[in-house]
């Protein structure tokens, strides 16, 4: 105990701390279904082609063309004296039969041998979007030949995403497209051979003529095909290798290769649902939350949680997650929230939906309130880009339609209980 003044020493000044609550406003984005930088699907990026478009009753359509890029002239036919009818039954490769991998081989994943369509239209969504099922979408195989209609070709065609999953199209049982009792034999995909469940048959049949090249096409739609989930896979390339089998033995030996060009055409009318299986979108942007204090400031964020008003437009409700990163893209800590810790989902609610039209009437407006794990809260002022993830889901697994102007509205504060302390010691 100081008994004198000059025994005891004074501090110049007192050590305390202060209790405060903020608010601090972190982000305002508006993502409107199609157009620009902020836009669910950006439609001004270079290289975004004409696949957009709105038919009468407002459904947005996507759809995409391939050329015709890579002529499968066919090898191997037995040069005969001309004018030889070629008999019938006679089975011939569409395409280049590379010997690395057998004689009469054709594999799906064979770059010599594939005909490889590149959708790069659906790059950007297969990137972003994923897991649900489009309704009425169709997709049509045109193709250029020198054969003569009545033949039949026998195809495996495989749509490969920007994740590498792969779908293969498969014709309904008992459909045209599917094959019966023929045995075919020399498709192959990863060096196995395809089941008849994965080969199409489609007869050729002319639809125009260009000198001695005949034009057709085969169109592949739910009530033939699994058009929907190869199409739910978005791919972003689509190949094909086939063979023909000459039923029409009016073809003749003149001296010229057979030839089968094939392009890709995809109608994906944006009318989905989520049968069991939300669909997942996913994008980075770019943030800067420096601004808050960090572990080594005399301020500290002792709890905290972030709070996400919404006006969403969209006929799908929503379960919502960030993850933080830092300047060089590195996770800073768990996804928010941790539902994995016990922490509530974080649900944003679909708009309300006309049960006639099937489009969003009104838009839904909520608030979302996240609570922030200790780790969060001493990493957030690191944070330069946010990985916004989201699983979408229709009302009751129903059919909806997305129009042009569709849109979420989102803006995300977070509320702090902040602790500066005071400690000075100067005179």
């Amino acid at each position: 105990m100081c008994m004198t003044l000059a025994g005891c020493e004074i501090p110049s000044k007192p050590n305390f701390s202060i209790d405060h609550s903020v608010q601090v406003p972190l982000l305002t984005k508006q993502l409107p279904f199609l157009g620009g930088a902020n836009a669910l699907v950006d439609t001004s990026r270079a290289g975004f082609l004409h696949i957009f478009n709105i038919n009468g009753s407002g459904v947005v359509r996507l759809t995409a063309m391939t050329d015709y890029a890579k002529v499968m002239q066919v090898q191997g036919l037995p040069k005969l004296p001309p004018g030889y009818i070629y008999p019938k039954g006679l089975m011939v490769n569409l395409g280049y039969d590379d010997p690395s991998n057998g004689t009469d081989t054709l594999d799906l994943f064979d770059d010599l041998e594939a005909k490889i369509s590149e959708i790069k239209d659906l790059n950007y969504l297969s990137q972003r979007v994923g897991s649900f099922s489009i309704l009425n979408a169709s997709m049509s195989l045109y193709y250029k030949t020198n054969l003569s209609p009545g033949n039949d070709v026998f195809a495996g065609v495989v749509g490969v995403n920007a994740h590498n999953n792969e779908t293969y199209l498969q014709p309904v049982a008992g459909s045209a497209y599917a094959i019966d009792t023929t045995n075919i034999t020399g498709l192959w995909s990863h060096s196995q051979a395809l089941p008849k469940s994965q080969i199409t048959k489609f007869p050729i049949q002319q639809q125009g003529m260009s000198g001695d090249t005949l034009e057709g096409a085969v169109t592949f739609d739910q009530s033939n095909s699994n058009i929907g989930d190869f199409i739910a896979n978005l791919p972003t390339e689509v190949r094909f290798v086939g063979k023909a089998e000459f039923n029409n033995p009016a073809l003749t030996d003149n001296g010229t290769d057979i030839y089968f060009d094939t392009a890709i055409g995809v109608d994906i009318p944006l009318e989905i649902a989520t049968p069991n299986r939300p669909a997942t979108y996913t994008d980075t942007i770019s943030v800067d939350f420096s601004s808050l204090p960090s572990q080594q400031s005399n301020s500290n964020i002792s709890n905290g949680e972030l709070k996400i008003y919404y006006v969403n437009k969209l006929p799908l409700s929503a379960q919502m997650s960030f993850r933080m990163l830092n300047e060089f893209h590195q996770p800073l800590s768990t996804s928010i929230p941790d539902t994995a810790a016990g922490y509530p989902k974080a649900i944003l609610d679909a708009a309300q939906v006309d049960s006639t039209t099937l489009f969003s009437s009104y838009p839904a407006r909520g608030v979302m309130q996240i609570q922030l794990t200790k780790d969060q809260i001493n990493t957030l002022n690191q944070t330069r880009f946010m990985v916004v993830r989201a699983s979408l889901q229709t009302t009751n697994d129903k059919p909806v339609r997305i129009q042009a102007t569709d849109y979420i509205r989102l803006t995300m504060s977070g509320d702090f209980s902040i602790q500066s302390n005071v400690n000075n010691k100067g005179n």
